[in-house]
C-alpha cells in the first residue's frame, strides 16, 4: 500500500507510530511540491489496492495529481479539521467552510474511513449525513508506539526533578502541545496558589505560550521539548499525568488523547478535565475529574486511591493495511 499525507511522516507521532508497527520506518519518503504545500509519499506494507491518506486536502491531491481512483482512497481522520478554529474572523470563517466541502466531499467519495474514538465517528456520522459514513468506517483510537526510556536525563532536566524531590514536592506532568485550547492558564494559576504539587510541562510551545520558558513560577516549571526516550524517562520520575481539553471547538471537545495511553503504559495516574470525551468515552482509563479551579482538589481526591489501571486496547495494525470485508 502507499501514504500520502501532507505530514512529515517520521515526525506525526500515529504516522511514524504505524510505520514503526509494519516495518517501514526506514522506507524512502518521497516529497512534492504542490500549491498545499510539501506531500510526503512512503510505500509500506499492506493491501496494494489500498491508499492511505490522513485529511481532504491530502485525499484531492492523491485523486487530482496522483490519480488514484476513489475507492482505495482510506482516509485515517485524526482532526475534525472544520472545528480546529472559531469563526471569530473572515479567515477563519474561509478556512472552516474550505475544510467543511473538502472533508465533506472526500468522505462521500472515500472507499474508507478510521476515526479515533466513537465520539468523533458519530459526530461524523451525524454532521456529513451523505457520505454514508456508517457503511465503511472502523474505530481505531490514537495508541501509539510507546518509547523505551532514556538511560539519563539532560542535566538541567535531572538537576530541577531531584531538586523537586528533595524538597518533597509531588511532581504533576503535563505533556503535549502548550497552546490555546489546552486551557493551561487556570491550572498554574491555581498551582501557584499551593505549595504541596509541582506542575511540569513538556512540549512545543505555541501562540500565546511561546515566551513561556522565560517566565518565573513558584510552583511551575517548564522542561522543554524532547523526543521520545527523554520523555517516557521523565514519566518514572512523576506521580500524576493531566490531560485538559477546552470545550469551545468541536475537535478538543470529541478528543481522542494520544498521552492517555502514555500515561496508562508508564503506571501515572491520570487527572482529566471537565470534558465530554474525558467524561464519557475515556473516563474508565481516568482517576478522577477536575473542575474549573479545582484540580489539587482532584489530585487529592486520587491520592489514597488505587491507580486505575485498565489495559489498554490492542492496536490492530490491519484495520490500516489491509480491506475489509464488508467494505
Amino acid at each position: 500500500m502507499q501514504m500520502i499525507t501532507r505530514n512529515d511522516p517520521h515526525k506525526h507521532i500515529m504516522l511514524s507510530s504505524f510505520l514503526n508497527r509494519v516495518g517501514a520506518l526506514q522506507n524512502a519518503v518521497t516529497k512534492r511540491a504542490t500549491i498545499f504545500g510539501i506531500i510526503y509519499l512512503v510505500d509500506i506494507p499492506g493491501d496494494s489496492d489500498i491508499v492511505l491518506v490522513d485529511d481532504p486536502i491530502a485525499f484531492w491531491c492523491a485523486r487530482f495529481i496522483f490519480k488514484v481512483p476513489f475507492p482505495r482512497l482510506r482516509i485515517w481522520a485524526f482532526e475534525l479539521y472544520e472545528f480546529q478554529l472559531p469563526n471569530n474572523n473572515f479567515r477563519n470563517i474561509v478556512r472552516n467552510v474550505f475544510f467543511g466541502l473538502a472533508t465533506w466531499s472526500a468522505f462521500v467519495f472515500s472507499g474508507s474511513v478510521i476515526f479515533p474514538s466513537v465520539g468523533r465517528a458519530e459526530f461524523c456520522i451525524r454532521r456529513y449525513l451523505f457520505a454514508r459514513l456508517q457503511r465503511k468506517y472502523r474505530i481505531l483510537p490514537n495508541i501509539p508506539v510507546f518509547s523505551t526510556p532514556a538511560l539519563n536525563l539532560p542535566e538541567s532536566v535531572q538537576f530541577a526533578l531531584t531538586d523537586l524531590q528533595k524538597r518533597g514536592k509531588i511532581i504533576v506532568i503535563y505533556s503535549g502541545s502548550i497552546q490555546t485550547g489546552r486551557e493551561l492558564s487556570p491550572i498554574i494559576a491555581e498551582f501557584e496558589q499551593q505549595d504541596k504539587y509541582h506542575l511540569v510541562l513538556i512540549g512545543t510551545l505555541k501562540g500565546e505560550y511561546e515566551n513561556f520558558a522565560d517566565r518565573k513560577f513558584k510552583s511551575t516549571s517548564y522542561l522543554g521539548n524532547f523526543d521520545h526516550s527523554i520523555v517516557f524517562r521523565i514519566y518514572q520520575e512523576v506521580s500524576y499525568g493531566i490531560l485538559c481539553y477546552s470545550n469551545t471547538s468541536r475537535n478538543t471537545e470529541i478528543c481522542a488523547p494520544v498521552k492517555i495511553w502514555e500515561y496508562l503504559h508508564v503506571g501515572i495516574k491520570i487527572i482529566g478535565n471537565q470534558n465530554p470525551a474525558l467524561m464519557g468515552e475515556w473516563r474508565g482509563y481516568i482517576d478522577a475529574i477536575y473542575a474549573p479551579h479545582a484540580v489539587v482538589a482532584a489530585l487529592e481526591s486520587a491520592e489514597g486511591t488505587p491507580i486505575s489501571a485498565p489495559a489498554i486496547p490492542v492496536f490492530d495494525v490491519d484495520f490500516i493495511s489491509e480491506k475489509w470485508s464488508n467494505v
